[in-house]
């Protein structure tokens, strides 16, 4: 008989598989830009800071009471009319005396 000639058998390690980890992928999704939305921010800025300095639109609101005396009382309830007024700016809202 021939000697067998064949290669001695390879062996194998048996473990916990090596986990290889792809690298992280960036997405880059790219934002909305919305420049009706920035265009209306930026106008509300504006406004405000009008008020900031002190620029208000200043609207003037009667009470019920003065213009009820104004009425019944014409000449001297008009004096009472508008002693019972607010001055509101329309912007923010700050009363203004």
């Amino acid at each position: 008989m021939d000697k067998d000639t064949a290669s001695p058998p390879h062996y194998y390690s048996v473990g916990a598989p090596l986990r290889v980890e792809p690298p992280p992928t960036v997405v880059l999704v790219p934002q909305p830009t919305n420049v009706e939305a920035q265009i209306g921010y930026d106008y509300q800025l504006q406004l405000m800071a009008k008020c900031a300095r002190g620029e208000h639109q200043v609207s003037r609101k009667y009470g019920v009471v003065g213009i009820i005396f104004g009425v019944a009382l014409f000449p001297v309830g008009m004096l009472v009319m508008l002693c019972d007024r607010k001055k509101k700016c329309d912007r923010c809202g700050l009363i203004i005396e």
